[in-house]
């Protein structure tokens, strides 16, 4: 069995939505910079990269790390993108520190379980983190049915 591929540059520019069936299909494209796991390849967008990815130690969860700052931008933006950057400021230097906010700090209209599948996704450890896509998605699904319809103001872009 081989190893798994990473795609290592996990950010929105990369996430493709296609409406497919009354569902949301969803991809992400651009694998020029992925690797096999066992290469521990160092590309990535800063703004998205993980911690470990920084410091040449790829792995599978750097991936889930990435998808978790995305979604954390999603639902949190415009208010996070100074911390964002910060951050990446921060670990461009070796400093692996955890300076983002909760996200129910900077948009109160998140619920409280998916803020918590956000938080385990940006673990700063990597062992704390989901240990698969597979167990990240199922635990988004789990909280968004399609039953349940989730409501944006109108200043949320």
């Amino acid at each position: 069995r081989s190893p798994p591929i990473l795609h290592l540059d996990v950010k929105p520019e990369n996430i493709m939505f296609k409406i497919v069936n009354r569902g949301l299909l969803t991809k992400i494209v651009d694998f020029s910079s992925s690797v096999y796991a066992s290469r521990r390849a160092v590309q990535a967008t800063p703004l998205y990269a993980s911690p470990e990815q920084m410091m040449g130690k790829a792995l599978p969860q750097s991936d889930i790390y990435s998808l978790g700052l995305v979604l954390y931008e999603m639902l949190t933006y415009p208010l996070c993108r100074r911390y964002l950057e910060e951050r990446a400021k921060l670990l461009l230097h070796g400093k692996i520190l955890h300076i983002l906010p909760q996200p129910r700090k900077l948009n109160k209209q998140i619920p409280e379980e998916l803020e918590k599948i956000i938080l385990k996704a940006i673990n700063p450890n990597p062992t704390l983190r989901f240990n698969s896509i597979s167990e990240f998605k199922a635990q988004i699904e789990q909280i968004i049915a399609p039953s349940r319809e989730f409501r944006f103001n109108s200043t949320s872009r």
